[in-house]
């Protein structure tokens, strides 16, 4: 395949053979995983051959690319997209550009699931400063369910979106970090590590896939699929 435009700056479809670890991101970028235990597993994915697996069982169980201007999203448009599934919801954060440690100024994006009081719900983190962009799910994340969830920033206002329906927004003029570390997912590579699945991953830069309500997607990305944004207008999938 290839990717749906040439605002996607990452898209993995994470396609294989069960047990694989090689994560082809159409992009071209190279994505590693940090232990034995991150593999593609073909039992259970929401398109195509095999989805991500991370065990969470270790500060290892994660894949990194490395650090890229692609993730220096300033005061731009952006969205971050993918889907997931947990056969058993732990504390986690699992998409992740930041320091390895606890310097949480160092945060560009986080994504992190049943922290703190928000049980079972779904945190995204725009920024993680002194005066972060918090924003919190209003579904519970339920185990082995797949969920279809998008960060997007449109103009100064940042969305999340749990399967198509916008949960939290929140107004903001912050002009994102470039924080110059690894994008990680699966874990945050010192604390909360996912124990769960990821698919069909995208990340766009200059543009709001939707701003509004929208039908998730019901095929992978590519060229003819490239879903939302056809029209700001329309902002459903194309």
């Amino acid at each position: 395949m290839a990717l749906d435009d040439t605002f996607s700056k990452s898209l993995l479809h994470f396609d294989g053979v069960n047990d694989a670890q090689t994560f082809t991101d159409e992009s071209g970028k190279t994505w590693t995983a940090q232990s034995v235990n991150v593999k593609l597993k073909t039992a259970t994915k929401q398109f195509g051959l095999s989805s991500c697996y991370f065990p969470g069982g270790a500060q290892t169980d994660y894949i990194s690319t490395p650090d890229s201007a692609d993730w220096a999203f300033g005061t731009g448009d952006y969205t971050i997209d993918f889907w997931m599934y947990t056969p058993q919801l732990t504390q986690a954060f699992f998409v992740y550009q930041g320091d390895a440690g606890s310097t949480y100024g160092l945060v560009a994006t986080m994504f992190a699931i049943n922290m703190g009081t928000d049980a079972n719900k779904l945190r995204w983190y725009a920024n993680y400063a002194a005066s972060p962009i918090l924003l919190v799910s209003t579904t519970s994340i339920n185990n082995s369910v797949w969920y279809h969830i998008a960060a997007v920033r449109y103009g100064n206002v940042f969305s999340l979106y749990v399967n198509g329906t916008s949960e939290a927004t929140a107004t903001n003029a912050w002009t994102a970090l470039d924080v110059g570390y690894p994008f990680c997912l699966g874990g945050r590579n010192n604390a909360g590590y996912y124990n769960g699945y990821i698919d069909e991953f995208r990340v766009k830069k200059g543009r709001a896939a939707w701003i509004g309500n929208f039908n998730v997607p019901t095929t992978p990305y590519g060229p003819t699929t490239k879903h939302g944004f056809v029209s700001y207008g329309n902002p459903g999938i194309c």
